[in-house]
């Protein structure tokens, strides 16, 4: 029978209080993850935009994201931050954290064990938080997936994505994605993954509000036209990310929107600098 682990004095797990064990596993695992936190990979998005991202309320037009109950998927989920922040608005409006279910994918290793550990620490089933090396785009670990709701950041304007390679994808219902920047093309995967009356709430760069290079502002103008799927974008100030200086805004989709807009008809909300708290480097969560 394998030895139960100790704490720096030797004591076992029976001995040593909860509190004890607790703290002395959080300190095993920052002394590990110490290098990484200074390297920017264990949190890239501070905890302000994550919870706006998972909280916004109802407010006229706007169907707040208030993931109660139901898959809760975010493709590019990095350190697991968007997932944390979920199962706490459950456990702050007393629901059960066993009530939603999360589903994920990352294709930085390291950044994905970043996430395990995230939510391990947590009691957080991460079974459905996947990794490959090729992607959300090239390979999807949750093809058949439809979600209740999508809370994601992804990388802003990348631009080596392999959109040459998926021209004629079944994801592109609004138009195909220039090859040059993915923002459209994250756009339409999480679209294609939310079920008949989910919700989104999505960080991208804000030049995806203006950017009609090669046909982003047809896609943009079907998505909103013909898919009727934008319920707001909230326009967010700059400087707000560590490890970026450019600027964001928040998408808030909405697959059961009953109202018919115009182009134009969407609503768009301006944040005040000072409503959202630039949290230092490393974990924040």
């Amino acid at each position: 029978m394998r030895p139960k682990p100790t704490g720096n004095d030797g004591r076992t797990q029976e001995t040593l209080g909860l509190g004890d064990w607790q703290n002395e596993k959080y300190r095993r695992m920052g002394q590990w993850s110490r290098p990484l936190m200074r390297s920017g990979l264990w949190s890239q998005t501070t905890t302000g935009i994550r919870q706006p991202a998972a909280r916004l309320k109802e407010d006229g037009p706007l169907q707040g994201l208030e993931p109660y109950k139901g898959r809760v998927f975010d493709p590019c989920c990095g350190s697991g931050g968007m997932f944390v922040q979920s199962e706490k608005f459950v456990a702050e409006h007393q629901g059960k954290a066993n009530d939603i279910s999360i589903y994920g994918q990352e294709s930085n290793q390291t950044t994905w064990r970043l996430a395990k550990m995230n939510l391990a620490i947590r009691s957080i089933d991460a079974s459905q938080v996947k990794w490959n090396n090729e992607g959300s785009f090239l390979n999807d670990a949750h093809k058949d997936l439809k979600a209740d709701f999508i809370i994601a950041n992804p990388p802003f304007n990348v631009s080596d994505w392999s959109g040459e390679l998926l021209g004629g994808d079944g994801r592109w219902t609004y138009g195909a994605p220039p090859t040059g920047n993915a923002n459209f093309a994250w756009l339409q995967h999480f679209v294609f993954h939310l079920g008949p009356s989910a919700r989104a709430g999505v960080v991208l760069a804000k030049g995806a509000l203006t950017s009609k290079t090669s046909g982003e502002g047809d896609i943009r103008k079907s998505m909103i036209a013909d898919g009727n799927l934008i319920d707001c974008i909230v326009n967010l100030p700059a400087k707000l990310f560590l490890n970026t200086q450019i600027p964001a805004a928040l998408w808030y989709l909405n697959r059961a929107r009953k109202n018919k807009v115009t182009v134009h008809g969407f609503s768009l909300y301006a944040v005040e600098t000072e409503e959202f708290e630039r949290s230092g480097r490393g974990h924040e969560s």
